[in-house]
């Protein structure tokens, strides 16, 4: 029996792949900060795997309940750790070329995280659960995990336009949780125009941001002497890899150092998964803390965001919150009208828009500061915390709970 079924606080448990404290982003990052405010109105629980590398899933921490952290997380081992080499060997074949109902079971069950110990336990102890939130559509925690419980299962995919959306695997997905939470309006119409209205309840939700802590910045300017930055620099914050844009923003920077050397540093905040060029203007730092990314973003002169899918981005609600202005790749619809309905910065789908783009808001300190106080009027709006725990509490009454 329920918490819930016996007067007390509805007990939620919110499912995703990994959860760690260093995720920089993504559905994991969203997902913790949503159970971790919701903590004051629900009793909540985040259930996943025990991995903390997105490539290959290998158990990384112990399986079992972790209280020690601002929510409790109950991991689960990842027997078979994915072969990254092989399954971006199998994509192609699937997602490029025709393929039958079984060769999309395969991918599914390659791409994983595949924790059979994470489905005994929805199994066994459904009925101990009020309620389920799954985070994001993509992986096999929340293809195979949902339909165990879509009676009492929620899903916010994280949905944008990529191949993988396309499969069949995903339209009986979309067809059975109780609600879909969506981030953004861009994101629910294209999910609408993909599947169809498949749910009995869809709403746009979103994520809050926090305010930021109090900069470190003596940390930061350590950390910028040794690696020889001084500002002005471009700031990318979020994981350095080619699914994030960051090969294209690279290659295009480089591009511009060879026609006119005279550009600011390139800095880089975040795990880094792909090679980088040795040039001194472009500067990696890796994963910082959140007082070190308060310090860069409140220095940076504007930062850029290139990902060309996103169904909201967390570190551009940052960025406006510290005021800084905003340059995104156009070619997402989800980043276009988030900048575009915020007034918070510009977009660019080509190199020369970029180019001329950059000119711009470098130029222009003036203008970068409108930007940056319009952006921040526009979070502070839409995207506070108390707004979007209440939108939670209120879809959660329409259910009963």
């Amino acid at each position: 029996m329920t918490a819930r079924a016996t007067g007390g606080r509805p007990r939620v448990g919110f499912v995703v792949q990994r959860y760690h404290p260093q995720v920089g982003g993504g559905a994991e990052r969203h997902c913790g900060l949503v159970a971790a405010h919701m903590a004051a109105h629900w009793d909540v629980e985040v259930l996943t795997t025990c991995a903390a590398d997105y490539r290959t899933w290998a158990d990384h921490y112990p399986p079992g309940l972790d209280d020690s952290g601002p929510v409790p997380v109950r991991r689960f081992r990842v027997p078979r750790p994915r072969d990254y080499r092989a399954f971006d060997r199998l994509s192609p074949a699937v997602l490029d070329r025709p393929h039958t109902d079984q060769d999309e079971q395969r991918w599914l069950e390659a791409q994983g995280p595949v924790g059979p110990d994470l489905l005994a336990h929805l199994d066994a102890h459904a009925a101990d659960y009020d309620l389920f939130v799954f985070f994001t559509y993509l992986y096999w925690t929340t293809v195979r995990g949902l339909p165990r419980v879509a009676d009492k299962a929620w899903l916010v995919p994280t949905a944008h336009d990529e191949k993988p959306i396309y499969l069949r695997a995903y339209d009986e997905l979309f067809r059975l949780p109780r609600a879909i939470l969506y981030n953004t309006t861009a994101e629910m119409e294209f999910c609408r125009r993909r599947f169809g209205r498949r749910s009995a309840v869809e709403a746009v939700v979103g994520c809050g941001a926090d305010p930021p802590p109090a900069p470190d910045a003596a940390s930061w300017e350590a950390m910028m002497i040794a690696k020889g930055v001084t500002p002005p620099y471009i700031l990318y914050v979020g994981r350095v890899d080619p699914a994030k844009g960051c090969d294209t923003l690279v290659s295009s920077y480089l591009r511009l150092l060879h026609e006119d050397g005279d550009w600011p540093p390139l800095v880089l905040l975040g795990p880094v998964s792909m090679p980088l060029p040795a040039h001194p203007r472009i500067v990696s730092f890796g994963y910082v803390s959140e007082a070190v990314k308060a310090a860069a973003l409140a220095e940076a002169s504007l930062l850029i965001q290139p990902s060309p899918f996103e169904s909201l981005s967390l570190v551009l609600l940052e960025a406006w919150l510290a005021e800084r202005a905003v340059l995104v790749n156009g070619r997402c619809e989800v980043l276009r009208r988030q900048v575009v309905e915020a007034g918070g910065g510009l977009y660019y789908e080509t190199f020369a828009e970029l180019r001329e783009c950059l000119i711009r808001l470098l130029s222009r300190p003036a203008e970068c500061r409108q930007f940056g106080r319009a952006g921040r009027t526009f979070v502070e709006q839409h995207y506070t915390w108390p707004l979007i725990e209440q939108q939670y509490l209120v879809l959660a009454r329409r259910f009963g709970l």
